[in-house]
């Protein structure tokens, strides 16, 4: 529910995904930050065990955003997406 200029503003700032009410970009930097309910970053940064669950290849940059705030994280997805993140990875190991 957020405006179209905020939106532009965020995409602006290359934001991949959003968690928690943060938005990253790929480095897994915070772009912009939002007021919610639920499970806060730092709550997020100290568990030593987080599911996360998604699909779809679009998804990919989000999750290894994310992956760099926490990296203990078990992944459910569907193939298509496990590829995209091995691409993904395979792509900035080369860099």
């Amino acid at each position: 529910k957020l405006s179209d200029e905020k939106v532009k503003e965020i995409m602006d700032k290359e934001a991949v995904g959003e968690a928690f009410g943060h938005f990253f970009n790929k480095k897994g930097e915070i772009v912009h930050k939002l007021n919610t309910v639920g499970i806060d970053m730092e709550t997020f940064k100290n568990k030593r065990e987080t599911i996360a669950v998604f699909a779809g290849r679009k998804k990919a940059e989000a999750f290894i955003a994310i992956s760099k705030v926490n990296k203990n994280i078990v992944l459910v997805t569907d193939e298509e997406s496990a590829r995209r993140i091995l691409e993904l990875i395979e792509v900035s190991f080369a860099s």
